[in-house]
This record gives structure tokens, C-alpha cells and sequence, in this order.
């Protein structure tokens, strides 16, 4: 039986560009992302748009990863800031 990789070596594939590495992470961390932003937002859809584009941005600084450090908190800061950035252009948008 093949031992499963750590989230460590998963992420250095993902860094090299492997986008099966990059689904892995995907599907790892997608539910759980999707709770944090509906959260903050509460709007199921806008919930969903914020998770892609949270790994739309993974995949694009992927090579400034660290996968010797807490992915997650970096995940979860990334998406969190995202969040507020975008309430807030919404908010502005509206008021125009």
C-alpha cells in the first residue's frame, strides 16, 4: 500500500506547477474555505466566487509558498483579506 504524501510534498508539487497537486490542495481545503467566506458574506454564491478566487491566486504566487510553513493560516489570511476587499467594493459600488 502506497503511503499517502504529506501536505508538505503535495504543495512542493503544486509550487512546481502540478496541477494534480493543485486539485489535491483544491478539494482539501474547498468546503472548509467556503464556511470561513460565507461567513463574512452571507451570500452562498458570492461564498463560492471567493473560494475560486482565492485559488485562482494560490495558483498564481504559488511559487512563493512555503510548504514548510502553516499553508492553511496562509490560505485562510489570503481568503480573509480577499473578503474584506471585496465587501468593501461592493459597499462602494452601491453607494455610487
Amino acid at each position: 500500500m502506497e503511503r499517502m504524501p504529506s501536505e508538505e510534498e503535495v504543495l512542493s508539487r503544486m509550487i512546481r506547477g502540478d496541477e494534480l497537486a493543485f486539485s489535491s490542495i483544491y478539494r482539501h481545503y474547498h468546503s472548509s474555505l467556503y464556511i470561513y467566506l460565507l461567513r463574512f458574506c452571507k451570500v452562498p454564491s458570492l461564498a463560492e466566487d471567493l473560494v475560486h478566487d482565492v485559488f485562482l491566486k494560490i495558483w498564481e504566487i504559488r511559487a512563493r509558498i512555503n510548504p514548510s510553513l502553516s499553508f492553511s493560516g496562509y490560505l485562510y489570511r489570503i481568503a480573509r483579506n480577499h473578503v474584506f476587499k471585496t465587501i468593501a467594493r461592493l459597499a462602494t459600488d452601491e453607494q455610487m
